[in-house]
């Protein structure tokens, strides 16, 4: 699994190196400011990978709709870095708890908002275009 994909150039890339999934993540913005979110970049990586390998994004996901949104764009699964790290150092195994319950309700209250019935129904129709 290759984490940092932001392109479509690293998503070739990774694919020639034989990588068995990709992580699109730009490390939580922290290693150059201008980077671009993954959700920014998803659809290009896609473009090239089809469904040939499964894409994990990371980067700035605090929400349930931060996850929706991940799945709607085309993703397999969402990372929780820091939302981790922070719950576990404030609370330790308890306070991770609260947030993937929290989460996970906020994940769920968004589907039912949105008419989504499951994770892998989750679609690009579901969000407001970017204008």
């Amino acid at each position: 699994i290759l984490k940092g994909i932001l392109s479509a150039w690293d998503a070739e890339k990774a694919l020639e190196a034989g990588a068995d999934a990709l992580f699109v993540s730009n490390h939580g913005g922290h290693t150059i400011d201008s980077l671009p979110h993954p959700l920014d970049v998803i659809e290009e990586i896609k473009m090239v990978t089809g469904e040939r390998l499964p894409i994990i994004v990371d980067g700035g996901f605090r929400y349930g709709t931060d996850v929706l949104k991940a799945l709607a764009f085309g993703a397999q699964a969402v990372g929780l870095g820091r939302p981790v790290l922070w719950a576990l150092a404030a609370d330790g195994e308890e306070g991770v708890r609260t947030l993937i319950t929290e989460m996970t309700d906020e994940l769920k209250r968004a589907m039912t908002l949105t008419g989504v019935k499951d994770l892998q129904s989750a679609n690009r129709d579901i969000l407001l275009p970017v204008k």
